[in-house]
């Protein structure tokens, strides 16, 4: 597999695919990194907000995080069966 490695402007790494297309497993893993990348950024903001007693910046993150946790719960759950559609 010929792949270019690369720093997105977030700083994590992405691959420019020469040869092949990524399959649904390593999409979904992927997907889960860049999530958990989001969550401790969002993590980190949210002990800045409480350190600094910032309410107004808290309430966002918070709601932030709940759709990170249920976006993760969303790609770990198994792939639905397209026998039962």
């Amino acid at each position: 597999v010929q792949a270019e490695s690369a720093q997105s402007e977030l700083g994590g790494a992405y691959a420019i695919l020469a040869t092949r297309i990524p399959t649904p497993q390593q999409l979904g893993a992927m997907m889960l990194d860049q999530l958990t990348a989001l969550e401790s950024a969002l993590l980190s903001a949210k002990a800045q907000a409480l350190e600094i007693g910032d309410a107004a910046r808290t309430g966002p993150i918070e709601v932030a995080l709940r759709r990170v946790s249920a976006l993760r719960d969303r790609l770990s759950a198994p792939p639905a069966d397209p026998k039962n559609n």
